[in-house]
C-alpha cells in the first residue's frame, strides 16, 4: 500500500498568495513524508481535500507562525505582521476536523526580482474516512535564492 501512496503523491505544485503582488507565486515542496499518519500536501491528488492554498498577508520575515482555519483576513492591512491562512479544498463541505498549525520560515529575500522564502508547515486532520492524523510538508522553497 505504500507503494500506491508514494506513486500517488508526486508533482507538487501548490500556490503562495502575498499582497505585496498580483499574481500567485508557485510553492515547490520537497522531502515528500511518506508515514502512516502524515502525508506531503500534494495538489492535483486526495491531499487537495485538506489543503488548496496557503496564503500570507502582510511581510514574512523567519520565525513560525500560527495559521487560522479561515480563508479571509480579518485585517488585510496588517503592515509589518504577518498572518498566515490556509483555504481548504473541501473544508466545511466533508466531515472532518482540522487544528491550527504551524508555518516556520527559515529564510526570506525579498528582491527586486521577487521574492524568495524556505520553510515547512503542518496542521492536524481528524477524519473518520482515514488513517491520516496530519498534513505536513518538511520543507517547501518559494521563488529563487539570490
Amino acid at each position: 500500500m505504500m507503494d500506491d501512496i508514494e506513486n500517488a503523491f508526486v508533482g507538487i505544485d501548490l500556490i503562495l498568495e502575498t499582497t505585496s503582488g498580483s499574481k500567485p507565486l508557485n510553492l515547490t515542496m520537497w522531502k515528500p513524508i511518506f508515514t502512516e499518519d502524515t502525508f506531503e500536501v500534494c495538489a492535483g491528488s486526495e491531499a487537495e481535500r485538506y489543503l488548496w492554498t496557503l496564503s500570507c498577508w502582510g511581510k514574512l520575515a523567519p520565525g513560525t507562525y500560527k495559521f487560522a482555519l479561515e480563508t479571509e483576513p480579518e485585517d488585510e492591512d496588517s503592515g509589518e505582521q504577518a498572518r498566515v491562512t490556509l483555504e481548504f479544498g473541501e473544508y466545511l463541505q466533508q466531515p472532518f476536523k482540522l487544528s491550527e498549525g504551524l508555518l516556520t520560515v527559515d529564510e526570506v529575500q525579498h528582491s527586486d526580482d521577487g521574492l524568495y522564502v524556505l520553510g515547512n508547515f503542518e496542521f492536524s486532520v481528524e477524519d473518520e474516512r482515514t488513517d491520516i492524523e496530519k498534513v505536513g510538508c518538511w520543507e517547501f522553497t518559494i521563488g529563487d535564492r539570490a
